[in-house]
């Protein structure tokens, strides 16, 4: 009985540990790149709430482009995804070094959050 018990308390302690050590080591990993500025995130689950702030998606876009810049990032779910916005930014980036940046990978998120835009 008193394994049972044991077992009973130990095993939430080394799961609670494990996911810990996960979030740790992926923040530690995010630490090492040199990503732009952007809001706080939770892993896995990414930043959600800054885009559903408001109905628009467009106000949400600009508020978070007043307060970091014409590139910040965002994490829809697990998935880095970094936003360009200003024309002399937009223009730069796809433009004239459009080559460094045309290989981007498709996401349902964005896929199904942009399909009416």
């Amino acid at each position: 009985m008193e394994s049972i018990e044991h077992d009973f308390y130990l095993n939430p302690i080394c799961i609670g540990l494990l996911l810990l050590a996960i979030f740790l080591w992926m923040y530690k990993r995010q630490g090492r790149a040199k990503l732009p500025p952007g809001p706080w995130h939770i892993p896995f689950v990414g930043n959600p709430w800054e885009l559903a702030a408001d109905p628009d998606l467009r106000k949400s876009l600009r508020r978070l482009h007043m307060k970091y810049g014409d590139i910040y990032r965002l994490y829809m779910g697990p998935k880095l995804a970094v936003v360009i916005s200003g024309y002399e930014t937009i223009k730069e980036v796809f433009v004239k070094r459009g080559g460094e940046f045309s290989d981007r990978p498709e996401n349902l998120i964005s896929t199904l959050m942009f399909e009416n835009q």
